[in-house]
């Protein structure tokens, strides 16, 4: 079952990882069970921001409330890359695309659909497998499909 000592022991560091962040071992695969796409709202001016950031940028304040994509996304903007990343090259092009939801928050996403994209349509967000990486793993996200 285990090669070495090395090996058990990358194992139960990957098993721990996955416990700590709600994670699914899906045979090759790594998935979050529980991905949302969150922001963070000031609770001083209102200003909504990626939840990496540890003061608000427009008024510098502390505390924030958490804020979760509801509905569906408005395309505002998108490109087709024709020249894509080693992990998609199994694809000769896809299409990203700038979205926002009808609660203001803004994404970068994956747009499935490249023959019906048009700036101002309307996207829903879709939790699926985007590609494998270059160790042959998996990797799940969020893409945008028209309505």
């Amino acid at each position: 079952m285990f090669r070495s000592i090395e090996h058990l022991s990358f194992s139960v560091t990957i098993l721990s990882i996955c416990l700590f962040y709600n994670l699914e071992l899906k045979g090759e695969s790594i998935v979050n069970k529980d991905e949302k796409i969150e922001w963070e709202k000031c609770q001083k001016c209102g200003f909504l921001q990626h939840s990496s950031h540890i003061r608000c940028l427009n008024c510098k304040h502390e505390k924030f409330d958490r804020v979760k994509a509801t509905g569906n996304a408005k395309l505002l903007n998108y490109t087709i890359l024709k020249a894509p990343p080693a992990e998609f090259r199994d694809k000769p092009y896809y299409t990203l695309g700038i979205l926002e939801f009808e609660n203001g928050i803004k994404v970068l996403g994956q747009i499935d659909s490249n023959d019906q994209v048009k700036t101002g349509i309307m996207m829903r967000p879709v939790y699926r497998k985007i590609s494998n990486n270059l160790d042959g793993k998996e990797v799940y996200d969020y893409t945008f499909e028209p309505i």
